[in-house]
């Protein structure tokens, strides 16, 4: 049992089951609920500064640290090799999720939309901070999809890609 008493990281715990699994999903959980690609197209990683910043704001978090810190077990060459096998699938599909970023910039109203991805790093900086002020705002996806729809401009789509933001992505 975790050795945690966040009732997030418990309820996360319970449904994913060993350390090596919840760190595998407190990673990829910025992929698949649109905090990452959001940054991406806000143009947060625009510099070696912002690259650095969002790796460690969004996948070298305070939850990923955590992880490795208090729940995972064995020596540290196998938490290691752990953590590399986590990483050797997050990375490339991190790149991927950037490499789409200019299409999703075609169809948004990017200065709205940052002001939405503005509150996403809020609300998780206010999540990681206290566990009472976390159950009462909504969750990152929540906040992007709502951020989706206020800054939605469909005139402007088309499917576009570029090799800056995929390593970028990949470097974060």
């Amino acid at each position: 049992m975790s050795v945690s008493r966040h009732p997030v990281a418990l309820r996360l715990e319970r449904r994913v089951g060993s350390a090596t699994k919840l760190l595998a999903t407190v990673m990829v959980l910025p992929l698949v609920d649109g905090i990452f690609p959001a940054l991406v197209v806000a143009g947060v990683m625009g510099t070696a500064t912002g690259i650095v910043e969002t790796g460690i704001l969004i996948f070298g978090g305070s939850a990923t640290a955590a992880v490795i810190l208090a729940e995972m077990d064995g020596d540290r060459k196998q938490m290691v090799s752990s953590v590399l096998l986590i990483g050797a699938v997050i990375v490339p599909l991190a790149a991927v999720e950037a490499a789409f970023a200019p299409t999703f910039r075609g169809f948004l109203n990017l200065p709205v939309f940052e002001r939405f991805a503005g509150l996403v790093i809020l609300t998780i900086a206010a999540k990681t901070a206290s566990s009472e002020i976390g159950e009462h705002l909504p969750s990152p996806g929540v906040i992007i999809a709502l951020g989706l729809v206020a800054s939605f401009e469909p005139a402007g789509f088309a499917i576009e890609t570029s090799p800056e933001y995929v390593v970028n992505g990949a470097a974060a």
